[in-house]
């Protein structure tokens, strides 16, 4: 293992967030942009990232049949791998999700430091597959736009405006989406009010697949998955 690699993980949290469907990010941005506080909350831009996931699975879907989805992913030059749960119990009408997830660094992120790797999340996949029976199912490409929500002096959240291509053999897919993640230790509920203020003002629609759904539904279409539900 090089030695810049990570044997510890973030402890596993909740991941509490808000997604929706936009046609224009840059409406959204320029309503960010206006100094008076939306829902209670101020927003200032925070930083710009070209983010690249890989996500990883066996030929016969063992982690997605098991509930969890893993992926490499390298951002602002930092690697790691994610294991996420599939199930959310959040509310499909507001666009919350509610999912489990714990993350471990590694020097890059690519399929060999996860053969040849240890590790508390490295160990986890090994729990439901060989990492020599998983492979790249397909990679997303995501250009994100950050914004900080904080009350006071305290930072309680991050909105993302995601341009996202996902693009598997000659089948693609485009989405552009809005997501409102909540920061620990604060309290979801303090978004809430700033989350509806931004889904009226804007008629937004709760996101209808995952990255990882839209990605998986066309490696199915490209016949790299079969008979693979894309829901997730």
């Amino acid at each position: 293992m090089n030695p810049t690699d990570s044997n510890t993980a973030t402890p596993e949290s909740t991941e509490v967030e808000w997604q929706f469907d936009v046609s224009d990010l840059d409406v959204i941005e320029r309503w960010l942009r206006i100094a008076a506080p939306h829902g209670g909350l101020t927003t200032e831009p925070s930083d710009e990232r070209a983010i690249v996931d890989s996500y990883v699975d066996s030929d016969d879907l063992r982690l997605h049949a098991a509930g969890l989805v893993a992926r490499l992913r390298t951002d602002h030059g930092q690697a790691e791998v994610t294991l996420k749960s599939l199930a959310s119990d959040g509310d499909s009408d507001t666009g919350l999700r509610r999912r489990l997830e714990v993350s471990q660094p590694l020097s890059y992120a690519l399929l060999y430091k996860l053969i040849e790797g240890r590790g508390p999340v490295i160990d986890r996949i090994r729990e439901h597959v060989s990492p020599r029976d998983l492979r790249v199912l397909f990679t997303v490409h995501t250009n994100r736009r950050c914004w900080s929500l904080s009350t006071g002096d305290q930072l309680v959240g991050e909105v993302s405006l995601d341009d996202t291509m996902i693009e598997v053999g000659n089948h693609s897919s485009k989405i552009r989406r809005v997501e409102v993640e909540a920061l620990p230790p604060a309290d979801e509920q303090r978004l809430v009010p700033f989350v509806e203020v931004l889904r009226v003002a804007h008629r937004l629609s709760p996101g209808t697949s995952s990255k990882f759904g839209s990605g998986l539904e066309l490696a199915r279409r490209a016949g790299l998955v079969d008979g693979a539900s894309a829901a997730g």
